[in-house]
């Protein structure tokens, strides 16, 4: 997307940083990623895009960004 439509990929990268942003204050906001079964790993939505992190105690960490369509292996995280 960078390469061929630069202007769209800033703005997703924009939305993203917004989005995520919102984690300080609401860590679980985002749902709880299905293809692991525990609570500490969610993931929010921009655009086409899955965002999954990890909620700890007083942290949250971005793991990953990849296409929605796309779905997480097994001990991929």
């Amino acid at each position: 997307m960078s390469r061929d439509r630069p202007e769209a990929a800033q703005r997703l990268r924009e939305q993203a940083f917004r989005t995520t942003e919102r984690l300080a204050d609401f860590p679980r906001s985002g749902r709880m990623v299905p293809e692991t079964n525990s609570d500490d790993f969610r993931e929010i939505f921009v655009q086409s895009y899955r965002i999954i992190y990890q909620v700890t105690e007083n942290e949250v960490y971005i793991l990953t960004v990849f296409h929605g369509a796309r779905r997480l292996e097994p001990g991929e995280l």
